[in-house]
C-alpha cells in the first residue's frame, strides 16, 4: 500500500469549480559528516524523507506525495507554491554511490566515489525543479497521481543549499466519462482511505461499482495434479473466515503468463478477491520476467516477479519488445501499474509432497497459539560486506526504524562481534525464533551461511519467517533455489518468507542500501504500520518506495522482491498489548416486502489495552437472503479510534415462511475466541397476517426500552415465530 512521507497539513475537497490543493510541511536536515577516501562530505538526512538519486547525483532527501483524484476526472496540470525559503549554509553534498551486490566470493574492497562533473560543475540548482511527477496509478479503480517533492534545492558549484519549509501543490483535473473497470465501489473504500493525502476525495467516488457474482476473498491457482492436495487448506481458510476458491490452469485455458493475469482480473471482478497463492513453480504455474537495470544500466536482467499478476492494470510491454515492465511499457507508453488489486504469494511446489509441507506447515502456523512465547522472538543477522561495511549496521537499522521498542525479544547474529557459524544460526532456529531478517552474500544454494542441504536437515519444531536480502536465493526460475527448501522441501524450516530473485544490492558503508530500503519499509509495514497480513506488508513495501521509482536499482528490487507464502496468513504480533473485540447493536426488520431491499447497521470497538491493533473480519451471516457489508474487515483498529459502523444490505428472500432470524459473526482475525454475535430477525408480510403492524410497532419500541424481552421471548417457540425472534429452543 502506498504510504505518505511528509506531513499533511490540508486537503481540500474539490468541486466542480475548484482545483485539488494539498498542503505539506516539511522537517529541516539535519547535516552531518562522512569520510570518503579521505575526503569529508556533508551527509543531509531526516526522519520522514527517503533519498532519491542516481549514482555521481548530489544525495538529497525528497518525499512522496499521493494525490488522489475525483471519480471520472483525469489530471490536467500539476503546479506548487513553495512556502518559506530558508538558506541552510554551503556544504559538499556527498553524491550518491554505486550499489554493489550481494554475492559470495566477491572482492572486499570499496570502490572510488565518484560525482557526476556535468552536475556538479554546474553554476545551477539541482534539481531545479520543486516536483516531479511520477505518475498516475490507480488502486482498484481509485485514480491516484503519484509526485516527487524536492524542497532542498542545491547549487554544487557554490554549495549553497536552501530549504522549502513547505508546499502547496495544485491539481487540476478534466472530466472523463470513463469509469476503471476494476473499480468494485465501496467496499475497497475504507483500504484506499490509508494510501493518499487527501482522503475527503473519496466522497466523489460513488458506493456501487463491479459488483462480484459470489464473494472469495482467496482464489490458489494450481495445476490439475495438485489441485486435491490444496483442499485442506482450503477448509482451514474457510473454517476461519477466509472464503477460498481453487481454480487450475485447465480451468484458465492456457498457460501463458497473460491469460493467467486476465482470469485473476476476472476472478477479481467476479469473485471479488483480494489474494492470490500460486500453487506452483515457475514450471507449474510459470511467472512473468519483468526487465530492471541498476547502476545507470551497468547491471541488467530480466527475472520472474509476481508483481505482474498483483497489479492487474494496463499492460506490461505496450512496445512489444523482450523487455517486459519498462518504465514505457504501460497503457498508451506510461509507466506500468505498480499498485496491487490483489495480495500474491507463491508456493513453490512441483509435486504433492511439497504441497502437502507447504500446507501442513501453513496451517500449523494458522492455528498457533497468539500467546506462544517464541512469537516475540526476531532474530537479527549480519554479515561482513566489504573491508568497511557490515549487515550488523543495517539490522540494527533495522531495530532502530522498523521495529516498536521494548516489544520484541531480539538476538543477534553479527559478524562484527564474532564470525558466526551455521551451527550457531541453527540453535537459534531450534530454539525457537519468529522471524529471522539477514544481510549478507549468498546464491543460488547458499543463504545465511547455511547451503541447501542444511536448510533440508532443520528439525526446529517452530517454524519462522525469514527475509534476506542475499542475492538469488529466491531464484526459482533457475532449477530448485533454497528459498523452496525453506518453504516447501521440508516440514520444518520457514513457514513464509521475502527474497530475491537476483542480485541483492547493498551501499558501501551505509546502513541506506536498495536492498535494505525495502527490507526496512517491509519489516516497519508488518511490525509498525499494521498491514496485518503478509501479503499486505509485502506489496506496501514495494508501494512505499513508488515514488523514487525510476532511480538507481528500485524498480530492480521492487520487481524481484517475491513472496513465498499463503499471503493471507496474519502475521502474529508481540502480545506486548491485547486488543478485544466488541461489538453493539441488532438488525431487525418488519414487514419487508420479499425481494426488497433493506439496509441497517451496528458498531464494533477495539476495547482492549491501549494502543493495541485489532485485525476483524465479518466471518458469518445467514444463508436466506442476499447480503452485502460496508466494511466486510478492517486492520490495524486501536482502542483509541472509537467506535466503526459496519453498513449492512439485505435483499429479502422470497420464501413465504415469514420470519427469517439468524447471526452475524465478526471475529478478531489474531484471536477466533474473541468474537462478536450481532441478532438478526427479519418478517416478511406473512407475518404481519398474525400480528397487527400496529401492534409490531408497539413490540419493537418495547424491546428497545426492556431489551430482557427478547430473551425471555427467544425461549418460548410460538412466540419466538410470532415476534420474528431466533429461538432458543
Amino acid at each position: 500500500m502506498l504510504s505518505t512521507a511528509a506531513f499533511l497539513v490540508e486537503a481540500t475537497t474539490p468541486t466542480d469549480s475548484n482545483p485539488i490543493i494539498v498542503s505539506y510541511s516539511f522537517q529541516p536536515p539535519s547535516i552531518s559528516q562522512k569520510t570518503v577516501d579521505g575526503a569529508i562530505y556533508s551527509v543531509l538526512t531526516t526522519p520522514t524523507a527517503t533519498f532519491a538519486g542516481n549514482p555521481g547525483e548530489p544525495d538529497i532527501p525528497v518525499y512522496s506525495a499521493r494525490i488522489l483524484i475525483p471519480y471520472q476526472q483525469s489530471v490536467q496540470a500539476v503546479s506548487v507554491t513553495p512556502g518559506a525559503l530558508t538558506t541552510l549554509g554551503t556544504y559538499d553534498i556527498l553524491p550518491v554511490e554505486k550499489a554493489l551486490p550481494l554475492l559470495p566470493d566477491q572482492p572486499l574492497e570499496q570502490p572510488t566515489l565518484e560525482k557526476n562533473t556535468l552536475i556538479y560543475s554546474a553554476n545551477q540548482e539541482f534539481p531545479g525543479t520543486l516536483f516531479t511527477t511520477i505518475g498516475t496509478y490507480f488502486f482498484r479503480g481509485y485514480t491516484i497521481l503519484v509526485l516527487t517533492l524536492h524542497p532542498i534545492q542545491y547549487n554544487p558549484l557554490t554549495q549553497k543549499t536552501v530549504f522549502y519549509e513547505g508546499m502547496q501543490i495544485t491539481v487540476t483535473t478534466t472530466s472523463s466519462s470513463s469509469t476503471n473497470p476494476l473499480y468494485r465501489g465501496g467496499i475497497d473504500k475504507e483500504a484506499a482511505r490509508g494510501m493518499v493525502d487527501n482522503p475527503d476525495v473519496l466522497a466523489t467516488y460513488p458506493q456501487t461499482g463491479a459488483s462480484p457474482l459470489e464473494q472469495y476473498d482467496l482464489l490458489i491457482l494450481t495445476a490439475d495434479a495438485l489441485k486435491d492436495s490444496f483442499l485442506p487448506l482450503q477448509t482451514a481458510h474457510d473454517a476461519r473466515g477466509v472464503s477460498t476458491i481453487i481454480k487450475t490452469l485447465s480451468d484458465v485455458g492456457a498457460r501463458s503468463t497473460d491469460n493467467i493475469r486476465d482470469y485473476i482480473r476476472t476472478a477479481y471482478t467476479t469473485w471479488g478477491i483480494n489474494y492470490v497463492l500460486l500453487g506452483g513453480d515457475d514450471d507449474v504455474v510459470p511467472a512473468q520476467n519483468l526487465y530492471a537495470e541498476v547502476n545507470n544500466g551497468g547491471t541488467t536482467d530480466s527475472f520472474p516477479s509476481d508483481v505482474f499478476y498483483a497489479c492487474l492494470d494496463g499492460p506490461y510491454n505496450f512496445d512489444g519488445d523482450s523487455k517486459w515492465g519498462e518504465r514505457h511499457d504501460g497503457t498508451n507508453g506510461s509507466d506500468v501499474d505498480l499498485v496491487a488489486e490483489v495480495y500474491v504469494g507463491r508456493a513453490c511446489v512441483g509435486d504433492v509432497n511439497e504441497v502437502d509441507n507447504f500446507v501442513n506447515k501453513t496451517i500449523t502456523y494458522m492455528t498457533y497459539n497468539p500467546n506462544e512465547p517464541y512469537l516475540n522472538k526476531l532474530l537479527m543477522a549480519g554479515e561482513q560486506l566489504d573491508d568497511t561495511t557490515w549487515g550488523d549496521d543495517s539490522m540494527d537499522n533495522l531495530i532502530a526504524t522498523a521495529i516498536p521498542p521494548n516489544t520484541y525479544a531480539i538476538d543477534k547474529l553479527y559478524d562484527r562481534d564474532h564470525a558466526w557459524s551455521a551451527t550457531e544460526l541453527i540453535a537459534e532456529m531450534d530454539a525457537g525464533v519468529h522471524m529471522i531478517n539477514h544481510l549478507g552474500h549468498a546464491n543460488q544454494d547458499y543463504v545465511m551461511k547455511l547451503d541447501s542441504s542444511d536448510v533440508d536437515q532443520l528439525t526446529n519444531a517452530k517454524l519462522f519467517f525469514v527475509y534476506t536480502q542475499g542475492c538469488y536465493s529466491g531464484a526459482f526460475d533457475i532449477g530448485d533455489c533454497i528459498a523452496e527448501h525453506f518453504t516447501v522441501k521440508t516440514k520444518h524450516a520457514a513457514f513464509a518468507g521475502v527474497l530475491n530473485a537476483r542480485y541483492g544490492w547493498y551501499i558501501p558503508g551505509s546502513s541506506n542500501g536498495l536492498s535494505q530500503m525495502y527490507h526496512r519499509s517491509f519489516v516497519s509495514g508488518l511490525l509498525k504500520k499494521n498491514q496485518g497480513t503478509i501479503g499486505k506488508a509485502s506489496h506496501y513495501s514495494k508501494e512505499f518506495y513508488i515514488s523514487m521509482i525510476n532511480q538507481n536499482g528500485m524498480r530492480w528490487c521492487y520487481y524481484q522482491t517475491n513472496l513465498f507464502g499463503d499471503p493471507t496468513l496474519v502475521f502474529y504480533l508481540s502480545n506486548a498489548t491485547t486488543s478485544n473485540l466488541d461489538g453493539n447493536g441488532t438488525l431487525r426488520w418488519t414487514d419487508i416486502a420479499h425481494g426488497a431491499t433493506v439496509n441497517g447497521s451496528f458498531t464494533i470497538q477495539n476495547i482492549g489495552e491501549a494502543n493495541s491493533t485489532l485485525y476483524w473480519k465479518v466471518i458469518d451471516y445467514p444463508s436466506w437472503g442476499t447480503w452485502s457489508f460496508t466494511p466486510t474487515s478492517g486492520d490495524g483498529l486501536t482502542p483509541e479510534q472509537g467506535a466503526v459502523t459496519i453498513n449492512v444490505s439485505v435483499i429479502a428472500p422470497n420464501e413465504k415462511r415469514g420470519s427469517f432470524n439468524g447471526t452475524v459473526k465478526v471475529v478478531n482475525l489474531r484471536n477466533y475466541n474473541d468474537f462478536c454475535i450481532i441478532s438478526i430477525s427479519l418478517a416478511t408480510p406473512v407475518n404481519q397476517q398474525i400480528l397487527h403492524p400496529f401492534a409490531h410497532e408497539i413490540f419493537e419500541k418495547l424491546l428497545q426500552w426492556f431489551p430482557f424481552l427478547e430473551h425471555l421471548i427467544s425461549l418460548h417457540p410460538f412466540l419466538s415465530q410470532l415476534f420474528g425472534i431466533q429461538s432458543k429452543n
